[in-house]
């Protein structure tokens, strides 16, 4: 929260799709820490989940943030508070949809 006023200065608010989509890339890296994680470093050992667990957590802030600022200043000023309401129950649904394809992750680990 302490960044996203400072970020949507900088990135439009049609821009925030942009960077949802980018952290799709933390997804196999953290299959791959499951599944081998005698490869790489950054995924095989407690230091390098640290970061990307860290940056997963900052990322999911700043768009969350980013998303909850520019979405309803998208309507109408009367329909702003119902906006808000939604998107904020939309967003509690997407972090339970997650937690659920997650364990789809889990498939075939011993």
């Amino acid at each position: 929260r302490a960044w996203a006023p400072r970020v949507a200065r900088c990135v439009p608010p049609q821009w925030n799709w942009t960077l949802v989509v980018i952290r799709f890339a933390f997804l196999p890296l953290f299959m791959l820490g499951q599944r081998s994680p005698e490869m790489s470093f950054l995924w095989g050992s407690d230091e390098g989940r640290f970061v990307l667990i860290t940056l997963v957590g900052l990322t999911n802030g700043l768009c969350a943030s980013l998303a909850m600022m520019s979405g309803p200043l998208r309507v109408e000023d009367a329909r702003r508070e119902v906006a808000g309401m939604a998107m904020s129950c939309v967003m509690v649904c997407g972090i339970f949809a997650g937690t659920l394809c997650a364990l789809l992750t889990q498939i075939g680990i011993p």
